[in-house]
């Protein structure tokens, strides 16, 4: 890549590679192992979204560019490619979603509906649906191959914050402005649970996660706190008390019982789920956006505003690496399918490359 574009100045660069063709912040990041021509290995494929209006779709080994995306009007917020690679979307703070085929590039479908941004959209775990909210406080489900509304999920009073299937895809969580986190039938979009009110948090939701192994979705809220949920049973479980700051991200770990949340305090906690006391807290020298569990490992990756990420290893409570070369704040980053490294994006207008293979 064109390494040295919007590096800090002459600060260490940890990356492989940069991608600088963006004009503006890289705000979204997805990448996936596809095949594109049958009989040929697979290849890595990453997609950005950014403040200049576009979405590229790139080799991650080479960093050749495949399909340069200009349809959306305003920033592209969010992005993602289908449970098997075959489909991607990009969304943005037009309103609009559009679906694309990884193969070949063409449009498959615009996604309508939404009356302001979209700020997120999720792919089902297993189907070609693709669930997605922003400012207007309502969830929209479509068919991704011909973009119809198969139903809309309303009751939020304020801003959709995030939203997400259930791991079996059969239920659908919302969290909001309104500081509340509803859970929904997909067919009847009947509301099932509300979790809201004294006993849960008293400002934003800022993100939300589910567990792989239980019916548990963890909540990150700007009052400082952490809650676990059952989604099932709609039982609030446990408040999860230590931030000092708005929780901005949280995830469970993907080999260990462990949630792990981040926020403006600069730090990135280590929750122990049998317990539901903290086990660790790793410092961070800025306010941590995002925090992310390697696909195999007990190791999460987080980033910062001040365009740093660590690789953190929670079982052992150490900070396996320190990786720099961002020069402004690091908004998302996405791991390749075998966990050897990820891609990151930031506010430099540069998605760069890094590895975690000698963490």
């Amino acid at each position: 890549g064109e390494d040295g574009a919007g590096a800090a100045e002459d600060g260490p660069d940890d990356s492989l590679g940069t991608f600088a063709r963006h004009t503006d912040g890289v705000f979204c990041v997805a990448v996936k192992q596809v095949v594109l021509v049958e009989g040929e290995e697979p290849v890595h494929l990453v997609i950005t979204g950014s403040g200049d209006e576009t979405a590229y779709v790139w080799n991650l080994a080479s960093g050749q560019v495949l399909y340069t995306i200009t349809d959306h009007t305003d920033t592209v917020t969010s992005v993602g490619f289908n449970h098997d690679g075959s489909m991607f979307a990009t969304a943005g703070m037009d309103g609009n979603c559009f679906v694309w085929d990884t193969k070949t590039g063409e449009k498959h479908a615009l996604l309508q509906g939404a009356s302001d941004t979209l700020d997120w959209i999720k792919w089902h775990p297993r189907g070609n649906v693709v669930l997605g909210g922003g400012g207007d406080g309502v969830c929209f489900m479509w068919l991704a191959i011909n973009g119809k509304t198969m139903n809309f999920f309303t009751g939020h009073a304020d801003g959709l914050t995030d939203g997400l299937f259930s791991p079996d895809g059969r239920t659908i969580i919302t969290s909001s402005l309104d500081a509340s986190v509803r859970v929904w039938n997909p067919r009847t979009a009947e509301c099932t649970h509300r979790f809201e009110g004294v006993s849960f948090h008293t400002a934003a939701v800022n993100a939300i996660a589910c567990s792989d192994t239980s019916s548990v979705v963890a909540s990150a809220g700007d009052d400082h706190a952490v809650y676990l949920s059952n989604y099932e049973t709609g039982k609030i479980l446990a408040r999860l008390a230590g931030h000092t700051e708005p929780v901005q991200n949280l995830c469970f770990s993907s080999s260990l019982p462990h949630l792990l949340s981040c926020a403006l305090d600069k730090t990135v906690r280590v929750w122990d789920l049998g317990s539901n006391t903290e086990r660790h807290v790793f410092e961070h020298e800025a306010g941590v956006v995002m925090v992310r569990p390697h696909p195999k490992e007990p190791t999460a990756v987080s980033c910062a505003l001040d365009g740093s990420l660590r690789a953190l290893d929670h079982r052992a409570c150490t900070v396996a690496k320190v990786m720099r070369g961002h020069g402004d704040v690091v908004h998302a980053f996405a791991f390749t399918e075998n966990g050897e490294g990820f891609v990151s994006v930031s506010d430099d207008h540069t998605a760069r490359v890094f590895s975690l293979v000698d963490a």
